[in-house]
């Protein structure tokens, strides 16, 4: 089941993803692809589809899962300011499960 009643104000969230991809792998990187993760906390809560959070987020991670503090899905990566880290938003989990349920509906 997914809920939206993690996403509140102060709350720890987690980013994860790939979001430079192969180009991670340029040169002599023996590490290969490496993933970006990052913590911070919810700063806002936006809208009825969205809230904002603190943890810093690169170009290219759109669509990248947002977790609270126990691991379950709570949001998508969406946007971010790129002239200052920090002020990133994502969807809320349960409007994402819903058009995938519904991909449909207008």
């Amino acid at each position: 089941d997914v809920s939206d009643e993690a996403i509140k104000v102060g709350e720890h969230v987690y980013t994860i993803g790939f979001p430079a991809g192969m180009s991670l792998q340029e040169g002599e990187n023996e590490k290969g692809i490496q993933v970006y993760a990052q913590g911070g906390d919810i700063t806002r809560q936006d809208s009825e589809f969205e809230f904002s959070y603190n943890a810093a987020t690169t170009g290219g991670a759109s669509g990248s899962p947002v977790f609270n503090k126990y691991g379950m899905l709570i949001g998508v990566h969406h946007a971010g300011v790129n002239a200052t880290q920090g002020f990133n938003y994502g969807v809320k989990a349960k409007y994402i499960k819903e058009l995938l349920d519904n991909p449909h509906v207008k």
